[in-house]
């Protein structure tokens, strides 16, 4: 879920650290996340995650995911 190198995994620790820290309740809407990269860990640490996406490559990447 997270780029394959140490500054990479430190990138995305530090942008996970800060959304959990600054969200209010358990239910996200992202706008176009991409392929889920931060999407699925906080899905996977239990908030509901709404998302809209115009680009329908990465919404079927994401989906594949699940």
């Amino acid at each position: 879920m997270t780029y394959n190198n140490r500054l990479g995994k430190y990138k995305f620790d530090t942008q996970f650290n800060y959304i959990k820290q600054n969200i209010v309740g358990k239910s996200i809407l992202e706008l176009g996340g991409g392929s889920g990269r931060l999407a699925i860990p906080l899905f996977e640490n239990g908030y509901e995650m709404k998302k809209k996406k115009k680009n329908i490559e990465a919404l079927n990447l994401l989906k594949s995911r699940n």
